[in-house]
């Protein structure tokens, strides 16, 4: 199956994706999506073989190594510490109340004091281990670091806190304990259980190597990188925030095996950052059956629009939102995907779509039981010509104050988190 345009006035392709073809049919005045029927042949065993997995898990990275639990030591025992100040502009221009379990960016692009002591700085574990956050009065945060750079003092990190829209929020962070040779918080506590997944994109695995995308979270919804090598991707790319997937324009995938944190019942949203060498149509995400409804949602682009839809088992068709402004090449987006009780939604940037193909959409989000995939619909050439970073999965519907607070942070992390001078904090 193929995508193509039949006449001037067909805006943008037909979409092959799992037995549906999503189609523009302006010259009958209407905007629809219609089912057709799997292709009976379905996948040839060329095609099984090379989605063959090998079992062998030796070059996957391993867990972090288990944290030491309980409450941090007392903030005594660490030698330095900054003020972190979050003013309360930086949050999302809707934000009326404060946000709860919010997962902050920390991001410094190289500081000679955030070295470890063997090379020059203040920080006792090469591995940065010793790096901590805590509320303003020593209470500990959870939080995760994603990455850390001991040549250049780099850190990326996820602290989850409360934001204020109105007063500043104020947290420590703390470095320079000595016996340190672990996380001191559980890096999957800095997601909320709102979360079903969570992946950075951070590791540079190569293709078939089972779990080596990660799942931040606890639901452990690791991927498999599938045909990067082959085709020009590449799982060690430069992100927005840090490593990300650059994805090939043909066959590159990642799958990741069903688990029901993939499927949520009623209120979800999906969301990444995604970055186009090419505008064509693609899937970007999508949870997909075998069988008829066949998709549960899809973010996906085509005929250079964003497109977030699903399939609820109330709803008399598929629901779906789309933006009609252009999609331009080299560009970060924010792209999310949001079901909100009756309403299927579409943010980019943090702002609303301004176009709804067909609302609402109520019921129960059907439960679809096949594998998640970022990039290539199985079995059609679909992938994105792009890089995609941070793609997140919620069982709630993340209201436009917390997307907009998303971007704020995540685009632009400096100004975002004011950052003070090191301080000295006692004890060692």
């Amino acid at each position: 199956m193929t995508a193509s345009c039949h006449t001037a006035q067909d805006v943008f392709c037909r979409v092959v994706a799992f037995g549906f073809v999503c189609g523009l049919t302006t010259s009958c005045g209407r905007i629809g999506y219609e089912r057709l029927a799997r292709d009976t042949h379905g996948p040839t065993d060329a095609d099984n073989d090379d989605r063959g997995v090998p079992p062998d898990l030796s070059d996957a990275p391993q867990d972090a190594p288990e944290s030491e639990g309980g409450d941090l030591p007392p903030t005594g025992a660490f030698s330095y510490r900054r003020t972190l100040t979050i003013a309360a502009t930086r949050l999302g221009g809707s934000c009326g109340s404060p946000l709860t379990d919010f997962p902050m960016l920390v991001s410094v692009a190289g500081d000679t004091l955030l070295r470890p002591v063997s090379a020059g700085g203040h920080v006792q574990s090469d591995n940065g281990f010793d790096i901590s956050f805590t509320e303003s009065d020593g209470r500990p945060l959870e939080y995760e670091i994603e990455s850390y750079d001991g040549a250049s003092g780099a850190l990326v990190a996820w602290v989850r806190l409360g934001l204020s829209p109105s007063s500043d929020t104020v947290v420590l962070m703390l470095y320079g304990r000595t016996g340190v040779d672990g996380p001191l918080r559980p890096p999957s506590a800095a997601w909320s259980s709102d979360f079903g997944g969570v992946w950075h994109l951070a590791e540079s695995p190569s293709d078939l190597v089972r779990s080596s995308i990660r799942d931040a979270t606890s639901n452990g919804n690791h991927g498999v990188p599938e045909r990067f090598g082959t085709t020009g991707g590449s799982t060690g790319a430069m992100g927005l925030i840090g490593g990300a997937d650059r994805f090939a324009p043909t066959e590159a995938v990642i799958t990741i095996d069903h688990a029901p944190s993939q499927t949520p019942i009623n209120d979800m949203t999906l969301s990444m950052w995604v970055n186009f060498r090419t505008v064509r149509h693609a899937i970007l995400a999508q949870k997909n059956d075998a069988t008829s409804p066949y998709l549960s949602y899809q973010l996906y682009v085509t005929g250079g629009w964003f497109f977030f839809g699903a399939y609820t088992t109330l709803a008399s068709d598929y629901a779906y939102q789309y933006r009609t402004d252009p999609v331009v090449t080299g560009v970060w987006y924010h792209i999310a995907g949001v079901i909100d009780g009756d309403q299927v939604i579409l943010y980019v940037d943090g702002s609303t779509a301004s176009t709804i193909g067909s609302n609402p959409a109520p019921g129960t989000l059907v439960q679809a039981t096949s594998t998640l995939t970022f990039g290539n619909d199985t079995g059609y050439a679909v992938a994105p010509d792009a890089t995609v970073d941070e793609v997140r999965l919620s069982n709630v519907a993340r209201s436009r104050c917390w997307l907009e607070t998303e971007v704020s942070n995540q685009r632009f992390p400096s100004t975002f988190v004011a950052i003070g001078a090191e301080e000295a904090n006692g004890g060692g």
